[in-house]
């Protein structure tokens, strides 16, 4: 009996121990970002879920104030959302390669939540993200544009019949001429891949602007930098201890000769001086190294492939756009629904469609028949000659 009683005390043990456990692993995943603005707050957890809480509209990043001519006497620039979060990633990317900066960049977040409370979002305010994932509030109103990156998102949940998506969300596309990517991951793989060697572009390009200021602020055409300024920074990037402006551009001519293979003996050669007829200045560069820098940009180029095309549009210079990966879950008859199904995109309902009672269906034909017959009427009355009846008092 002894042994019996020792044996259901183990298996009651058990049975608790496992009830206990999933409660335990269902834990949150730990956030390592936070922050807020205007009563709107943001977290960004381990698993790169990004939750936006609060009530009303997330601020925009700038407050405009106008004089009483209604011109713009100041701007205001506010520490937005977004910025917060593209602050966090910078910090994130310190010490990557561009490559891995890129991957991180696009993996970062994997879900983006606004949460029940959120009424509208502001232009660009999600675009330095790429969800997987996007769950939008039934009390969201409107998206800006551009507002939300969805150009690797799998999966768009809006919860509000009456959610504006259209002109809100990037997502990806290919003409349908071409060969789609096999996966997102693989999509991603190529961006970061580009990214990485445009980052490479871009500092062969940067030792030339670089130079050509150095040699705009030393010929006193250039003023809204100081020498001081100037040199601070120059030396910070290249890791110098300039004292002269003639310095940095020596530097600049013999690292330009080494990356293009030119031979260069002064910055007279690289940049000309144009005088404009108002009086003002500007610097043309030699054509030898634009066209070099061209030919590393063209060579590089895979936009073709990853076109950043708006929900709605479905047509670019008359060849057909095809959607990819995206599907969209939406209440029956939602905004969401409507714009799916214009755009070819799959679609999920979340909720039955609603009946129409034979009734219904009869006052929306009368509804419609009214609503024609008032369009013709207005056309006959524009349709007849004026005349200007005398006036009899």
């Amino acid at each position: 009996m002894k042994h019996i009683r020792k044996l259901l005390a183990l298996v009651l043990a058990t049975l608790l121990l496992c009830s206990v456990l999933p409660s335990a692993f269902a834990a949150d995943s730990k956030v390592i970002a936070s922050g807020g603005l205007n009563g709107i707050t943001w977290t960004l957890t381990e698993d790169g879920v990004l939750t936006v809480s609060g009530n009303g509209p997330i601020a925009d990043k700038d407050n405009y104030e106008y004089d009483e001519n209604g011109e713009v006497s100041s701007i205001e620039k506010i520490d937005c959302i977004g910025w917060q979060i593209d602050a966090c990633l910078a910090a994130m990317e310190e010490g990557l390669s561009a490559k891995d900066a890129s991957l991180l960049r696009h993996t970062f977040v994997k879900t983006l939540i606004l949460e029940e409370g959120i009424t509208s979002v502001p232009d660009g305010e999600f675009d330095i993200v790429y969800p997987r994932t996007i769950i939008l509030p039934a009390t969201l109103q409107t998206l800006g544009n551009a507002s939300i990156n969805a150009q690797f998102t799998e999966s768009l949940i809006v919860n509000g019949k009456d959610t504006v998506v259209n002109g809100g969300l990037y997502i990806s596309a290919y003409r349908t001429g071409e060969t789609p990517y096999a996966s997102i991951d693989k999509a991603v793989a190529a961006v970061a891949k580009m990214e990485a060697k445009s980052a490479k572009i871009e500092q062969k390009m940067n030792i030339v602007y670089d130079t050509g200021l150095a040699f705009e602020i030393k010929e006193g055409l250039y003023k809204d930098m100081t020498k001081k300024e100037f040199l601070a920074t120059f030396n910070e990037t290249y890791g110098k201890s300039y004292t002269k402006l003639s310095q940095c551009i020596s530097f600049g001519i013999k690292r330009i000769n080494k990356t293009f293979g030119t031979n260069y003996s002064s910055a007279d050669e690289i940049f000309t001086v144009i005088n404009e007829e108002d009086g003002s200045y500007s610097i043309e560069r030699d054509e030898k190294i634009d066209d070099v820098i061209g030919a590393m940009h063209d060579a590089n180029d895979i936009t073709a492939r990853l076109d950043y095309i708006y929900l709605g549009e479905i047509e670019s210079g008359g060849e057909k756009i095809a959607y990819q990966w995206l599907t969209v879950s939406a209440p029956s008859g939602s905004n969401a629904e409507k714009a799916a199904k214009t755009d070819g995109l799959p679609f999920n309902a979340t909720t039955p469609p609603e009946k129409v009672t034979f009734l219904q269906k009869v006052q929306q034909f009368f509804e419609k028949l009214k609503t024609r017959f008032e369009v013709l009427v207005t056309m006959f009355k524009l349709s007849l000659p004026h005349f200007d009846l005398p006036k009899l008092f």
